[in-house]
């Protein structure tokens, strides 16, 4: 999925956030961007609990195994899934 760069508003296509160390350049002005640090948290934290609040009130799954299940799951699901709707902004560093 292709994202919008927030310097020159063209469509690029951002790195997989395990491509990169701490940021990756807009391959039209090279221009330093990272990921939205708070899209990455939201999308996090509504995942693992959502994922955790249905194991544990309709699996009946204890509350320790449900976050490490939805912890774990988040963490093979979010290049695939959640990491094309983050948002693209500029490196501040």
């Amino acid at each position: 999925m292709s994202q919008t760069c927030p310097h020159c508003q063209l469509a690029i296509t951002a790195p997989k956030m395990k491509q990169y160390e701490n940021n990756f350049r807009c391959p039209h002005y090279q221009i330093k961007l990272v990921h939205n640090e708070t899209d990455i948290l939201l999308y996090g934290f509504i995942f693992i609990s959502l994922i955790t609040i249905s194991l544990v009130l309709i699996g009946h799954t204890n509350t320790f195994i449900a976050i490490s299940i939805a912890s774990i799951s988040y963490h093979f699901l979010r290049p695939v899934f959640f990491e094309p709707h983050f948002r693209i902004k500029h490196a501040d560093f």
